[in-house]
């Protein structure tokens, strides 16, 4: 944070306290407006919380919780419901999302809280796709929002996340953290079936689930027998930091990242 923000320790730690209670504040709105609860996401500065309603009378309840309301057209569950429609359309038909020249054209697709809409990125001459997707998943013309862009999603050497993993004893990656029986990575990483090594060469495990490209980037290797696996990231500074659990933050949040990838 003091690298990408010019933050030093004490207004590091005074902006991470803003954006814990702005989680807070966000999750107690959008429970007390329901469906109409259009998003919400914290200023670059990290000051001020943006809360959005597709209702104007809800306007004086945002404010009393401290956020400041913005009124808008579409609820975020209407787009994030689309969103999980694409998702299905990936697993149950055909791919959304393709990597190669002669696919879908599309390169992703998402949620844009700030614009409330759901956002396509299509190659030019796939915005019609996009728009006939959007089409598909029930969403009218002020609902989505096709962004062109110059090329598809591809893989590349750096992958942040923690000690760093060896896939068939070539390719590297990053450790994300330890789970039951394993720990999670990026899909992109390797395959099933691919094996996974440490730096100094043991068999650390298997590849038994990976999703890339489609409508994740995941992976999951179920470590060998023997393997020790520790609730913590390597912070390259000479330490570890302890995971304990997950929060989703609110949109804008700070996010801090490890690995040696």
């Amino acid at each position: 944070m003091q690298r990408d923000l010019g933050l030093d320790t004490e207004q590091a730690t005074a902006r991470v306290a803003r954006e814990i209670q702005a989680t807070d504040v966000i999750d107690q709105l959008r429970n007390s407006v329901g469906a109409q609860f259009a998003g919400a996401w914290v200023s670059d500065d990290g000051n001020t919380i943006n809360v959005g309603v597709t209702d104007e009378s809800l306007t004086a309840e945002v404010t009393a919780a401290g956020a400041t309301p913005v009124v808008l057209a579409n609820s975020f569950t209407k787009l994030e419901e689309a969103k999980l429609a694409l998702d299905n359309i990936d697993i149950d038909q055909a791919s959304v999302l393709d990597t190669t020249s002669s696919g879908s054209g599309i390169a992703s697709y998402y949620v844009d809280v700030v614009a409330n809409k759901l956002i396509l990125e299509a190659l030019a001459d796939s915005t019609s796709h996009a728009e006939e997707l959007a089409a598909q998943v029930g969403l009218t013309a002020s609902e989505f929002e096709v962004r062109v862009v110059d090329s598809l999603p591809t893989t590349f050497a750096t992958v942040q996340g923690g000690d760093a993993y060896y896939i068939n004893r070539s390719a590297r990656c990053s450790i994300g953290f330890s789970v039951t029986t394993g720990f999670v990575s990026a899909g992109h990483c390797g395959s099933v079936g691919a094996s996974a090594t440490n730096s100094a060469g043991a068999a650390l495990g298997t590849f038994s689930g990976s999703v890339f490209p489609g409508s994740a980037d995941m992976s999951f290797i179920r470590t060998v027998s023997g393997t020790t696996l520790t609730g913590y990231i390597n912070n390259y500074s000479g330490g570890r930091l302890p995971v304990s659990g997950s929060t989703a933050s609110a949109v804008g949040a700070s996010i801090c990242r490890s690995g040696s990838t």
